[in-house]
């Protein structure tokens, strides 16, 4: 094989194992990262419950309770797609305490319901899994428990993930593999 044919296949691989290598970094769970907004609802929140920046990152046990009505917005950084995960917090008294979130998926402010979840769903390890279509840049949980379901101060949300969006290849990585691949028709033709 010619060195421009090498130079070629090798920068042509290099360039495809880069882009496959960020669609398969992407497939993991990304966590909100961002708290966009927050409307508390009713009902008594205690202090450590009442923080929103509880609901940021990985589940961890901390939580911000939304209370009757309330909603809370968040955003991860960059665009997502589906599935996402809701992780809610009932210390098991799921039975008795009975809360309920719709949640929204929103790009550039307009937003459409996805998902009705509810605490014994979204409660424990594996959070409770929504799935929706297209790609957005924030989701929108809204509180709509019933007010006699037993819950104190409604929805408690502990975590909320997404799925990132692919990031297409730069129209500069498939200019490159494009030339390469005409350089070594042309060096092909030339040797033939």
């Amino acid at each position: 094989m010619s060195y421009m044919k090498k130079i070629s296949v090798t920068c042509a691989a290099a360039v495809l194992a880069a882009g496959f290598a960020v669609e398969s970094a992407q497939a993991a769970t990304i966590w909100a990262t961002q708290v966009d907004d927050f409307t508390a609802g009713t009902g008594p929140i205690p202090v450590n419950r009442a923080d929103p920046l509880n609901a940021l990152g990985a589940p961890d046990g901390e939580m911000v309770a939304l209370g009757f009505g309330g909603e809370l917005v968040v955003s991860f950084g960059r665009l997502f797609q589906s599935p996402g995960k809701l992780f809610e917090i009932t210390f098991g008294k799921t039975d008795n305490h009975i809360e309920i979130a719709e949640i929204f998926a929103g790009f550039g402010g307009v937003f459409q319901s996805v998902a009705t979840i509810d605490n014994s769903s979204a409660a424990g390890v594996a959070g409770a899994t929504f799935t929706f279509a297209g790609i957005f840049d924030q989701i929108k949980i809204v509180d709509i428990s019933p007010m006699a379901g037993g819950s104190v101060n409604g929805f408690d949300v502990d975590a909320v993930g997404v799925t990132p969006a692919p990031i297409p290849l730069p129209a500069g990585g498939l200019l490159l593999v494009t030339a390469l691949g005409g350089l070594a028709l042309t060096r092909r033709r030339k040797s033939a």
